[in-house]
C-alpha cells in the first residue's frame, strides 16, 4: 500500500558531517552541522552558511530578524543582519557540559523540550530531557541514551525516540507541560535507527539513520511504508505545507569508504516533492 511518494527536486551539496536541527516553515529553512559548528540558512532560493563559535544542535524558531538555536550552552540567538550570536542564558545547565551536548528538541504546545546526549559514549551514559522555560531547566527524563525526534503527536503528547535501541516513547504532559506518563509507543528493529522527524496529517515520518529511508507510521505506531532517500544516514525531515516539499538532512559521520561509494550524496540536504498517494 502506498501512502506517499517522493520526487527529488533539489540535491543541495552541503556535505554535512552531521546535518541536524532542521526547521522548516512556509518561508524559511534553517539547519546546522553539529560537528563543524555551522549554521545554514536557505533564503531567496540560495543557501548561506555561517561558522559559529558554539556547537549548535537545533533550530527551534525563525523570524525576519533572528534564528533561535539550541547549543551546548543552552539557547542562543543568531542575529540575521549582524550575523552574530547573542545569548540571554544566565542559568547554568544542570549537568556537566563538558560531557554532554544538546541533540534534538521540539515544542509541546508553547513549552520547549530539549534532549542532551553524552558527547563521547552515548551507548554507555544515559542522556537527559528537559523542559526549558525562561532559562530554567526542569528535568523530564534521565533514562534515555540518544534522545531524538520530538514530534508533537497531539495537544498533550510527544514522541521522543531513543536512537540507541530503536525505541520510540510517548511522553504525555499536563497543561503546564508537567510529565504525566511515559510509555513505549513502538520499537523499530530493522532498517536503521530513528532520528528526527515530523507529523503530516495523521502520519508520522521519521528519518532512519543507517536505513537510507524515512519510515511512515500511523498514530498507533504501526509501520505503513518506507520512503527511500539518497543518503545512508538521513538525520531529520520536515514538511513545508505551502509547497508540499519534504526537506531531509543527512550525515557522513562514521561512514566507511565503501558506504560513501554506495551513497555518494550522503551529507547533502535534499528537497523532495511529497506526493500523497493514500492507495
Amino acid at each position: 500500500m502506498t501512502f506517499f511518494n517522493l520526487e527529488l527536486i533539489n540535491n543541495i551539496e552541503t556535505q554535512c558531517s552531521l546535518g541536524e536541527g532542521l526547521f522548516v516553515n512556509q518561508d524559511d529553512v534553517s539547519f546546522v552541522d553539529i560537528n563543524t559548528n555551522k549554521l545554514y540558512i536557505f533564503e531567496s532560493k540560495s543557501l548561506k552558511s555561517f561558522e559559529l563559535n558554539i556547537k549548535p544542535s537545533l533550530v527551534f524558531n525563525i523570524n525576519d530578524k533572528s534564528i533561535n538555536l539550541f547549543s551546548e550552552f543552552g539557547p542562543v540567538i543568531f542575529n540575521r543582519s549582524l550575523q552574530i550570536i547573542t545569548s540571554n542564558n544566565d542559568s547554568a545547565l544542570p549537568h556537566d557540559i563538558t560531557e554532554y551536548r544538546s541533540n534534538d528538541g521540539g515544542y509541546i504546545n508553547e513549552s520547549l523540550i530539549v534532549g542532551f546526549m553524552h558527547r563521547k559514549a552515548p551507548e554507555k551514559y544515559q542522556g537527559y530531557i528537559y523542559k526549558v522555560m525562561q532559562n530554567q531547566y526542569e528535568l523530564i527524563d534521565d533514562s534515555i541514551y540518544i534522545p531524538n525526534s520530538f514530534i508533537q503527536l497531539d495537544k498533550k503528547s510527544m514522541l521522543i525516540s531513543d536512537s540507541l535501541d530503536g525505541a520510540i516513547w510517548k511522553f504525555t504532559f499536563d497543561e503546564e507541560a508537567k510529565l504525566v506518563s511515559k510509555e513505549l509507543w513502538t520499537k523499530l528493529n530493522t532498517r536503521g535507527k530513528p532520528d528526527g522527524g515530523c507529523i503530516i496529517d495523521d502520519y508520522i515520518l521519521i528519518s532512519l539513520w543507517d536505513g537510507a529511508s524515512i519510515i511512515v507510521l500511523n498514530k498507533n505506531g504501526d509501520t505503513l511504508q518506507y520512503l527511500s532517500v539518497n543518503a545512508l544516514r538521513p538525520t531529520n525531515c520536515k514538511f513545508n505545507s505551502k509547497t508540499s516539499e519534504l526537506w531531509v538532512t543527512s550525515a557522513t559521520e562514521g561512514l566507511t569508504a565503501n558506504q560513501i561509494k554506495k551513497y555518494p550524496e550522503s551529507g547533502n540536504t535534499f528537497i523532495y516533492k511529497l506526493i500523497k498517494g493514500y492507495k
